[in-house]
């Protein structure tokens, strides 16, 4: 629905939605005597169960009142990351009893327990994370590949290029099943999920606009080139950017 606003937005008209079959591009439309087949797909930059787990104790932080003594950070730990594709894939009912699991590891009494037995952290779910007691105030949640700016940035831009790279794919499919004539045709990737309000993905478009961190910049430029290596029609790449948020063009380096 979102690609289909911004289309309407930005001139696109004729808007067809394609047969739901796998592999398929979402759809076709026109603009200005051109076709262009469209793809949309979504980021998640942070994972259902890390955030479940900082909301809870972050909630039971306030409740108890304890935020007055401590802090906590919550840290995806090694485990977790060497089994992270399979989580974040989880069906919706698999999803459903880890929450459930979580909360039954996060009783109400757990950060008083904690504290009384001067324990400085602990591992929930069979290790795959861990709740550290901090200073006051120093409360954080510690994602996957959260270390620093850069390695944020280089995670960021390896999940954006994953879905670039599949979504270029079933573009290129579609136009060579459909014999399409390579003139007036334009593919487009419509990525959700990249706005300000995923501090990773904010610290990523720090780096690449405001800081123009040279391996960031490299790192985008290599994957603008790969990219367009993928297929053979010019293509945009639209985005989630901005403060308030706003789909636009990715912005990619002049050189």
């Amino acid at each position: 629905m979102r690609l289909v606003c911004w289309a309407r937005e930005n001139d696109y008209t004729n808007i067809e939605k394609l047969a739901l079959r796998r592999g398929m591009p979402d759809f076709l439309m026109d603009k200005f005597g051109a076709k262009t087949i469209a793809e949309a797909k979504h980021l998640r930059a942070r994972d259902y169960l890390v955030d479940f787990v900082w909301d809870r104790v972050g909630g039971l932080l306030v409740k108890t009142g304890l935020y007055h003594k401590i802090g906590i950070s919550i840290q995806a730990t090694e485990k977790y990351r060497n089994c992270r594709e399979a989580l974040v894939r989880h069906t919706a009912a698999i999803r459903a009893d880890y929450i459930r699991r979580a909360r039954e590891e996060i009783p109400e009494t757990l950060l008083e327990k904690i504290v009384n037995q001067a324990a400085t952290r602990i591992d929930i779910l069979d290790g795959l994370i861990s709740i550290e007691i901090t200073s006051p105030g120093l409360s954080a949640v510690k994602p996957v590949g959260w270390q620093g700016r850069l390695e944020t940035a280089q995670l960021m831009l390896c999940k954006l290029e994953g879905k670039l790279y599949k979504a270029l794919g079933q573009i290129n499919k579609y136009k060579n099943a459909q014999n399409f004539e390579t003139t007036n045709l334009n593919g487009l990737v419509f990525l959700s999920g990249t706005g300000p309000q995923e501090k990773e993905w904010e610290t990523t478009w720090d780096m690449l606009l405001k800081y123009k961190d040279d391996d960031v910049l490299k790192r985008v430029l290599n994957l603008r080139k790969e990219a367009q290596e993928r297929i053979d029609i010019p293509f945009e790449l639209i985005v989630g950017i901005g403060v308030p948020l706003r789909y636009d063009r990715f912005p990619w380096p002049a050189n």
